[in-house]
Parts: structure tokens; sequence; C-alpha cells
């Protein structure tokens, strides 16, 4: 029975027993049979029953399979939602229900490649709410953009200045409009960060971090912006308890300072700075370390303590796995 040959589907489970943890098994035979029987609507007897993380594992590993396209290199990404209707309620589903599950959400995403842009991969949300709750998430990372060019921090250029608006906004008249500061530190991890894949590759076994405002509930992968886990290496910031995803302390959000290159590149973060990028590390380095860094999204909030404002990014962070193309 292929489809209920792999074991310990859970997303994070998906190595050798016993063996170095960086060691994968080869996935892509199953993931193929998959879709292959999804396609054809295959029926065999003893496959009327899978387990609901399997499910999710399958669908998931079966549509980055068969229709995204993670190896195409662009230097945007962004995140949307979709939400697919599930009945997990008795912790396993049929396998028919399943295969209609993945037809469906093969046809949800379609519309996010095209020649502008194309889906990288999808990330269906796995937690105990999700599977209890009717439906099902998922978080599709979209590319765009021109092709991705290589440059490891910390940057050895830099614009002039970069607005600390830190809300994806630009100012009208300010020096520094252009270069929303956040969207390009963004573009600058994912840029340089970001594994080379071949034709035909694809990810499976991803999972999301959030970093936010949002309560720490690491089996949920939220992370507080507060949280001692990601505490800054430097002093606190007037008093206030700084983190790895703070960005800058501010003035008067309507003025927007700018920040030059030097705040910039300890911003960015590299092995000796603080940064977004050292929080992004540290995560995978604690929660997932077998798995890859695929993706970031980042978003600028302004909190006001006191008299003074700081802008931080609340983060969405990837990881995940490698298939191979055949």
């Amino acid at each position: 029975m292929l489809l209920l040959g792999l074991t310990a589907c859970q997303k994070e489970e998906a190595t050798i027993p016993g063996v170095n943890s960086t060691t994968e098994l080869n996935v892509t035979p199953r993931v193929k049979a998959f879709v292959d029987r999804a396609n054809h609507h295959a029926v065999d007897a003893g496959r009327d029953a899978i387990s609901a993380d399997s499910a999710v594992w399958y669908l998931e590993a079966g549509v980055n399979y068969s229709t995204a396209q993670a190896w195409v290199e662009r230097t945007e990404l962004t995140t949307d939602t979709l939400v697919l209707p599930f009945d997990f309620s008795s912790g396993t589903v049929s396998v028919a229900m399943l295969e209609d599950a993945y037809t469906q959400l093969v046809q949800m995403v379609k519309p996010y490649t095209t020649g502008d842009q194309n889906l990288r991969f999808v990330d269906v949300v796995e937690t105990p709410q999700q599977l209890s709750s009717g439906h099902l998430l998922v978080l599709c990372t979209v590319a765009s953009g021109d092709a991705r060019s290589y440059n490891n921090p910390p940057n050895t250029y830099y614009p002039p200045s970069y607005s600390a608006s830190w809300d994806n906004t630009y100012q009208l008249g300010s020096p520094c409009a252009a270069n929303s500061a956040d969207l390009v530190i963004q573009k600058r991890i994912n840029s340089a960060n970001l594994i080379n894949m071949q034709p035909g590759e694809y990810l499976y076994s991803v999972e999301s971090w959030t970093v936010s405002h949002i309560p720490t509930d690491f089996p949920n992968h939220n992370i507080y912006w507060k949280d001692s886990f990601i505490a800054s290496s430097t002093p606190n910031n007037g008093g206030v308890h700084e983190t790895l995803f703070f960005s800058a302390k501010m003035f008067d959000p309507s003025t927007y300072p700018c920040l030059n290159a030097t705040e910039m590149s300890y911003w960015t973060g590299n092995a000796t700075t603080n940064g977004t990028w050292r929080g992004i590390t540290k995560i995978r380095q604690t929660y997932c370390p077998s798995k890859y860094f695929i993706s970031c999204t980042l978003n600028g909030a302004v909190l006001q303590y006191g008299t003074a404002n700081y802008g931080l990014h609340a983060a969405q962070v990837k990881y995940g796995r490698v298939g191979s193309a055949s």
C-alpha cells in the first residue's frame, strides 16, 4: 500500500529513524504515487482510510510536487491564504476524500501562476485547532519580480537611506521614501539565503513560524515579539525589552526618519550583529534543524511606549525539506 507505507507523516518527522537528522527519505515515489492515484481516481482494497496528519502531509507534498514551481527564482515573495473545507473530526479521513481535496486545492492555486508570477510552495497548516475545525488553512507563497541575485549578508552596497516607517507605506517628500526598510530587509534576506533548487524539485514538510503580537505558543509556531527566546543581545533600549525582530527606535511616526547604511546592516543581521536574520536562524536551529530556510515575509509595525516609538518586524518565516525531481 503505497499511500499508507509512509509512517510518521507529521511534517516534522520525515527523516530516517536512527540516522543523522539531515539524512532524508526519498519521499518522491510515494508523493508521485499519491498524485497519480488522485488524478486517475484509482481505488484499491485496504486503502479506505488514512490518519489526519498523514492526509495533511500528502495533500501539501502532492500540490507542491505537481503544481508549484519552487525552483523558479524571483526577487519578490508574498503570502496569500486559502481556506479548504476538510472534516477531520474522526481523526481519520477516507482516501477518496483526500484525493478530492487534493484535486480541489490544485484548482484553487492554479491562478497564482501566470506569466509574471508563480506559486513557489504551499504550507497546509497542521495544528490541533485546524484539524478539528472542519477546514484547513493553506498558506500560499507566490514569487514575482525579476531574477534573484546572490549577495550574502552583510551587504556591500546600500542605497543612501531607508524609510523607517515600518508599516510598508511611503511618505511623499521624504528623502528615503522609496526604500521602506522592512521590505528591503525582507528582500535581502530572501535573496541571500534561499536555497538553490533544480527544475522539478519541490518543497515538502513545510512549517511556518510567526513572530508578532500573538502570545507565544510553540506547538502552534507562534512567538511573541517580546519573548525571551528571541531576546536581543544588546542592552534594553531605553528600558524597553528589545528583541532580534526589533528594527529601530523611532521618533514621531509622522516624520518617518531615515536609516543609514550602517543601521540597515546592523538590523539585517549577520553572524556578529543583531538583526532579523539571527532571529530566523535561531528558530531554525532550535525547532527544525533538519529543514532549510525557504522564505520570510516581513510586515512593519510601530508600537508606542511612553513617549518613544519602536519599529519591529511582524515576521512569517517558513522552513521545509526538498524533494527530488524524479
